[in-house]
């Protein structure tokens, strides 16, 4: 069963920030930014309808601690995440080269239908 997204929180900054919010409001659906220390009087802190402070000033510190980020949805009570956008720099705290994130959902994804369906493969 499919549930409708009733809280975003995005881990994302700037300007891809501010347009996922965007979209967002469009739909209905309120948001919760996350910030670092620079960051906290940024528009897209402003134009979220809650902001959580991730301690700290550097992105591996913040938006890609991935711990921090879950705490932030579960104590606003948002069901749905952005993900941060992941450099291919190294940095102290990850000194292996950042992975493409892989994606899971726990919503199935849709089942094809209509005449190109048994044509239709997902992409690997």
């Amino acid at each position: 069963m499919v549930r409708p997204v009733t809280k975003l929180l995005i881990a994302n900054r700037g300007e891809i920030a501010r347009r996922v919010m965007r979209t967002a409001r469009r739909l209905g659906i309120p948001t919760v930014a996350v910030y670092s220390d620079p960051d906290r009087d940024a528009p897209f802190v402003r134009e979220a309808d809650e902001a959580v402070r991730l301690p700290g000033a550097t992105p591996a510190e913040t938006y890609l601690d991935g711990a921090a980020i879950v705490a932030a949805a579960t104590a606003t009570g948002a069901d749905a995440v952005t993900l941060a956008t992941v450099s291919s720099r190294r940095t102290k705290a990850s000194p292996e080269p950042a992975r493409r994130p892989t994606w899971s959902s726990s919503v199935p994804p849709p089942k094809p239908s209509g005449p190109w369906a048994p044509s239709c493969r997902p992409r690997s």
